[in-house]
């Protein structure tokens, strides 16, 4: 079993609804899942929605209030504060729009530790409403919005920080593996 840590970042007010759906997304049979929840919104509300969550399969399940003003450099605190996890093997920031879909189980960690040169796991989306089009990645994208969800070990990240973009580095300096199905869905509502 390995340890994942999934960090989502929330940037817009979602409901207690909407971040069980975000949990349930995130449970494992195979691997020790820890999900924090970074709330860079005015209301901070998640925090106490946290308390009343289904989080069997979970191992944890923490929140943390961010700075409103910090949300454009959302991705620089979040990693700031990933020493605490040194020991998990894998990391995904992901944003309050993606649902990984149980996707957790499907993805073999172990490549991580078999290929020192291997940087992140990435995968196909869904844009689950209003329409539903697949997006399509192509073998080695940039870093834009075509890729959501990246999994990427822990311990090339920490190595990074200090980097203008630590996820960047990561990616660029590193070989990628991309699993050509759909893992995740998009929530555009």
């Amino acid at each position: 079993m390995k340890n994942i840590l999934i960090i989502y970042k929330v940037l817009a007010d979602i409901t207690k609804n909407q971040l069980q759906v975000l949990v349930d997304g995130c449970k494992s049979k195979k691997h020790n899942v820890t999900i924090e929840f970074h709330d860079f919104t005015l209301k901070k509300e998640i925090k106490s929605y946290v308390q009343n969550l289904e989080i069997s399969d979970i191992v944890k399940v923490a929140c943390v209030d961010e700075d409103y003003e910090d949300r454009k450099t959302s991705d620089k605190v979040v990693i700031s504060k990933l020493i605490a996890y040194a020991n998990f093997d894998a990391v995904s920031i992901l944003v309050h729009d993606i649902i990984l879909n149980n996707a957790i189980d499907t993805i073999d960690f172990d490549m991580f530790q078999k290929n020192e040169l291997l940087g992140s796991i990435y995968f196909d989306n869904d844009v689950s409403q209003p329409t539903h089009t697949r997006m399509y990645n192509k073998s080695h994208p940039f870093i834009t919005g075509s890729i959501r969800a990246l999994f990427m070990p822990m311990n090339k990240i920490i190595g990074a920080i200090g980097q203008e973009n630590p996820i960047n580095y990561v990616y660029s300096k590193s070989l990628s593996y991309h699993l050509p199905k759909s893992l995740i869905s998009i929530n555009n509502t």
